[in-house]
């Protein structure tokens, strides 16, 4: 499953609209989100042209903003940008019609912003032939009147060293700023020149500044996440399985870790804090996990049976001095089946469960193992912890910059020698944005990015980027609310599916994807031959009219950027196309990726969502098929998010848990999962292709079929 957390400080877009279609889409996408003061800053627009600005085209708006600083410190990043040839770029950057969303998602924590002058014309060469001065509108987030007379606490910035003259939002020179605004007003547009390079090095040295000031001798890692922050590194993540991929396996082990050395086979299990673990053959409900010796956390804290039951227990038991909620929220689904630990000795626990669990292990490589020495060190204060967290994995944390990059470096004590990280330091940085993420990768701000944008693709590779694709368990797909009108009725859950040209959305994803006919993939033992939803607009039509459904207006709540949420805004429009065109009438709601992580753990039934799009993680059997259908498995016990049931899907997956044969187990499973397919039970449109682009200078990086990568053999050369 696509794990999740709680809905974060990020708020859901009013618009029901993606600004991802025509040009008239994208307008209407605007007006609906504007507030009476963005009216009137929009008002104000006819009199700046009046008095001699040019205006832009309306698609082009940028804000270029720094993360919880002033104006002049931000500016003051920018003095070491050096200037480059970013003529590869082309003028795709600057025709994205999605990073006013992404953006505002953020704007608490982007509360000012800057704008570049005019381009020196002592550039020359190629730097100048690509840097052709362009007009943009920027929008400003909040700020006062009292603030641009000079009166707030930052002050103009002087022209930086390269000869751009740069002006801070306070104490501009009142003609920089349209005519007609109220004192009351927060929100204010100008017009700027900007060149193509200004906006590229303004825009990775305020969302990346990583600090220039290090040791050469140093080698670093920095990654380009799609989350919109930076995941919870507590041993809990947010931020889906990305949360997990980069502040999760990186500072933490688990009972069982995910075999990531290789590409050519989808990842198992393999041992990880535990060497062995067996059922008792007396009783079916209890595991021997046998603990690896010799290890110990970060902070020098040992491993043994008494730390693992403390980690059971800040999960699993209120009374304990170390519970946690939130921990609860992310981490319990994987300890739900979990009755009782015992302690046999040092390095043995035994693990009973509620009911036969055959699968059990595959839960124990997703619960992390943080230190117990640590958190009580901290008073059992879990915001103290955060400061100076543990756990035993190859990377320790070092530092963190709110909403802006984490900081770890090489574990070089780590217990697995084979896995200690060939760099001295890893910087996470969160950048939801496709192009934005490939401009930092071009610039050189960055150096491994996940989930470039197929546009960019070209792009990259030209500019001499390492594109690397895998196939992976992977689905991009609906989830159905399932008890209640209109996906309740069958033929409304299989009329979306005919109506679904998915070979259409692999071309607009220019082949980084490949049509879904269910949700695990042909390389997991479990696919069977289940039947397929070939695409019959006709068929889908007749569906409709007979389930008395047309139209068949529908809500789905959808993200702008996230964990193997792929290009989610023009990918939800087309879908939208394709449903619309057989008789639906589809509302999408656009929301940050941790508000639609918080509606789809809290389950259908506390929200109006008829759907939502919520990229899944089948890595295994019990993600992958158990939790996802099984009646039991509604929330908040896990991930049957639109309360799906059918008897038949239930007992196969009782009869799996108890079943111990792995190949008998793979029948039922198979079976269990054609049933799913044949109810339709959700609506199936592609599966990644996991695509990320390296900077040359990375070598080493294996990338294997799983949500989760290795990091640590890659090694960074000069």
């Amino acid at each position: 499953m696509e794990r999740a957390g709680q809905a974060h400080r990020g708020t859901r877009s009013p618009s029901t609209r993606i600004a991802a279609g025509s040009a008239a889409t994208e307008r209407g996408a605007r007006s609906q989100c504007r507030t009476p003061s963005r009216r009137r800053a929009a008002a104000a627009v006819p009199a700046a042209r009046s008095a001699g600005t040019t205006m832009p085209a309306a698609r082009n708006r940028w804000a270029i903003s720094s993360s919880e600083r002033s104006v002049e410190g931000a500016l003051g990043m920018l003095e070491p940008v050096a200037w480059e040839d970013t003529g590869s770029l082309g003028p795709g950057l600057f025709e994205n019609k999605n990073f006013e969303r992404a953006i505002k998602s953020q704007s608490a924590a982007f509360p000012r912003a800057a704008v570049a002058g005019p381009l020196p014309n002592r550039l020359s060469g190629s730097a100048r032939a690509s840097a052709q001065p362009t007009e943009f509108l920027v929008r400003m987030f909040p700020f006062s009147k009292k603030d641009l007379r000079g009166g707030g606490a930052c002050r103009p910035t002087p022209a930086l060293q390269s000869g751009l003259h740069w002006h801070a939002v306070c104490g501009a020179p009142p003609r920089q700023w349209p005519m007609g605004m109220s004192d009351r007003e927060s929100e204010h547009m100008i017009s700027a020149r900007f060149t193509k390079s200004v906006t590229l090095a303004a825009l990775t040295a305020l969302a990346l500044h990583v600090g220039s000031g290090r040791a050469s001798a140093e080698s670093v890692l920095r990654v380009a996440m799609t989350a919109a922050d930076i995941p919870d590194y507590t041993g809990a993540p947010d931020q889906g399985y990305e949360g997990y991929r980069f502040a999760g396996y990186t500072i933490y082990d688990a009972l069982a870790l995910w075999d990531l050395s290789s590409s050519d086979k989808a990842a198992g299990i393999t041992p990880g804090l535990a060497t062995s673990w067996t059922v008792d053959p007396q009783n079916n409900k209890r595991w021997i996990y046998k603990l690896r010796q010799g290890v110990t956390f970060h902070d020098g804290c040992a491993w043994n049976a008494d730390s693992a039951i403390w980690n059971f227990a800040r999960v699993m038991d209120p009374k304990s001095s170390g519970y946690n909620p939130r921990h609860v929220g992310q981490m319990g689904t994987y300890v739900v089946n979990v009755a009782s630990v015992d302690k046999i000795d040092d390095y043995t626990i035994a693990i009973n469960t509620k009911m036969p669990s055959s699968l059990f292990p595959y839960e124990m490589a997703m619960y992390y193992m943080i230190s117990n020495c640590a958190v009580q060190k901290a008073g059992n204060d879990y915001n103290l912890y955060a400061q100076h967290p543990s756990g035993t994995g190859p990377y320790k944390f070092d530092k963190v910059v709110p909403h802006e990059r984490l900081e770890l470096v090489k574990n070089d004590r780590y217990w697995n020698p084979q896995r200690i990280p060939k760099q001295d330091r890893l910087v996470l940085l969160p950048m939801p944005e496709a192009s934005t993420r490939a401009a930092a990768l071009l610039s050189g701000q960055v150096d491994f990015v996940e989930a470039p944008s197929p546009d960019t693709i070209p792009r990259l590779k030209a500019a001499g980027m390492n594109i690397v694709m895998v196939p992976y368990p992977h689905n991009w797909d609906y989830l159905l609310r399932a008890d209640v009108p209109p996906f309740n009725d069958i033929r409304v859950r299989q009329a979306a599916n005919y109506a679904m040209n998915r070979q259409d959305m692999v071309d607009m994803l220019q082949g980084v994807a490949v049509a879904a006919d269910e949700t695990l993939i042909k390389t997991q033992p479990w696919y069977g031959k289940p039947v397929a939803y070939d695409y019959d607009p006709e068929k889908a039509k007749a569906l409709l009219t007979e389930a008395k459904c047309m139209p068949c207006t529908i809500k789905v709540g959808i993200s702008t950027s996230g964990s193997g949420q792929m290009q989610p805004l023009p990918m939800n429009e087309l879908v939208k196309e394709q449903l619309e065109a057989v008789g639906f009438k589809v509302n999408l709601e656009p929301m940050d990726w941790n508000a639609l992580i918080g509606v789809f753990l809290a389950g259908s039934k506390k929200s109006d969502y008829n759907a939502i799009n919520f990229s899944m993680a089948p890595i295994d059997p019990v993600q992958g098929i158990l939790k996802k259908w099984m009646t039991d498995y509604a929330p908040p016990a896990c991930c049957n998010w639109g309360a799906f049931t059918d008897p038949k899907i239930d007992k196969l997956g009782a009869e799996a848990l108890g079943e111990f044969d792995e190949g008998k187990r793979n029948a039922l499973l198979t079976k269990m999962n054609e049933q799913a397919v044949a109810d339709a039970s959700e609506l199936y449109i592609v599966h990644d292709l996991n695509p990320r682009a390296l900077s040359p200078k990375l070598s080493g990086f294996v990338q294997a079929q799983s949500w989760f990568q290795d990091l640590t053999p890659i090694v960074v050369h000069p």
